[in-house]
């Protein structure tokens, strides 16, 4: 609250690579704000320092330091340098009741987008923002028979995105034709005259199938 009508705060931002820090001034976003935001540009290179680029590498320990006047502590704010985009593997493409499942891993925590379409424009896109490193995908309303490309997207929390392709070109896959399903309701009331039976006790066996 001691800062509220300042018009700038300054921190002190170090890296492994740069441990001698460089001073970056955050400034508010409106007036009368004690929120105050800054920014500072991290290039990979072995250049000799310059003011307002702090040099990094994959892998670096970054701290922020704050000294606050009013209550004569430094605050310290740490982070690692992540420049390594997800490594995607085990791509799996199966028939699950009539519907596509596609499904992969990451090696690290990210989400997914799977782009997908009958030609090459990969145009509708199925998200998922929930961050995880085994991933699934079921695609809808797809035309039995038809023959779909895709590729898969992965992002990680540093929004290092990788995709993954046959080396460039999409993956294909034919759309199954839905299986038939023959459900028995074989069910007699108990003693006590209940006959609701939930839709779950057919869907969770099929979903174990």
């Amino acid at each position: 609250l001691d800062l509220a009508g300042m018009n700038s705060a300054t921190v002190t931002v170090f890296s492994a690579t740069e441990p001698a820090g460089q001073k970056v001034v955050l400034r508010p976003p409106a007036a009368n704000s004690i929120s105050f935001t800054g920014a500072i540009a991290t290039p990979t290179s072995a250049a000799t320092p310059q003011t307002g680029r702090l040099r990094i590498a994959h892998g670096n320990w970054i701290r922020v330091e704050y000294f606050d006047a009013s209550e004569h502590v430094t605050n310290i704010a740490n982070a690692v340098a992540d420049l390594i985009p997800p490594v995607i593997t085990n791509l799996s493409v199966t028939n699950q009741f009539g519907q596509t499942l596609i499904t992969w891993t990451t090696d690290e925590q990210a989400n997914s987008v799977v782009r997908f379409n009958t030609n090459a424009t990969l145009s509708p896109a199925m998200t998922n923002s929930f961050r995880t490193t085994s991933h699934e995908m079921e695609l809808r309303n797809l035309v039995a028979g038809q023959r779909y490309y895709y590729v898969l997207t992965a992002t990680d929390p540093a929004g290092n995105t990788a995709t993954n392709s046959k080396g460039g070109a999409p993956y294909e896959f034919v759309a199954p034709e839905s299986a038939a399903v023959l459900l028995v309701d074989a069910y007699v009331p108990t003693e006590f005259g209940e006959t609701f039976i939930p839709v779950s006790t057919y869907t969770s066996p099929l979903d174990q199938i």
